[in-house]
């Protein structure tokens, strides 16, 4: 059971591999937008929460927001992606990490009463491929090495164990320990 649990965890990690360097040699060409948005009115203002992912130019950006209106004009404006100078931003705040790479944290507010809270983490593709790539590369590696001595010697260091069967004399190892 527990080999079949490890096969699936190899064989999905390395789905994920595959999946995440195909998106990096995609993201060069184009960039991919995936928005999970829910809106709705909550009291007197309406709300809209969301989450987003975004691949492009070797990053992806993984978000998650909030939007609140209190006065109703201005969904329609935003919604038009139009600001007009009614609009005099109060707060802006910014928090970023490493560049391209890293967490950020915005803040939007205004006299009117519409604010936006955004918390965002970048990561660079090459990034994702690897950690993907991290879990079958050790799989194939114990395979590889277990398969490289025979039966009847010792998985670590290739001792032949046909005088002592228990235990490796050489390395310590119990005849029946996998690398």
């Amino acid at each position: 059971m527990k080999r079949r649990l490890l096969n699936l965890a190899t064989a999905v990690s390395l789905l994920l591999c595959l999946a995440a360097a195909a998106l990096w040699v995609r993201g060069i060409f184009t960039g991919d937008t995936l928005l999970l948005r829910f809106d709705r009115l909550e009291g007197t203002a309406w709300a809209t929460r969301y989450w987003q992912g975004y691949v492009c130019a070797g990053r992806v950006q993984l978000c998650r927001g909030a939007e609140i209106w209190t006065d109703p004009r201005d969904v329609a404006i935003f919604s038009t992606r139009t600001q007009p100078s009614r609009f005099n931003w109060s707060t802006f705040t910014t928090n970023t990490g490493l560049g391209p790479v890293g967490f950020d944290h915005v803040e939007l507010t205004n006299t009117t009463g519409y604010s936006h809270v955004r918390w965002q983490l970048t990561l660079p593709d090459w990034l994702l491929v690897a950690a993907a790539a991290a879990f079958p590369a050790l799989r194939l590696r114990r395979q590889l090495r277990a398969s490289v001595y025979g039966p009847g010697q010792c998985a670590g260091c290739g001792y032949d164990l046909r005088a002592t069967p228990a235990q490796c004399p050489e390395c310590g190892r119990p005849a029946g320990a996998a690398a």
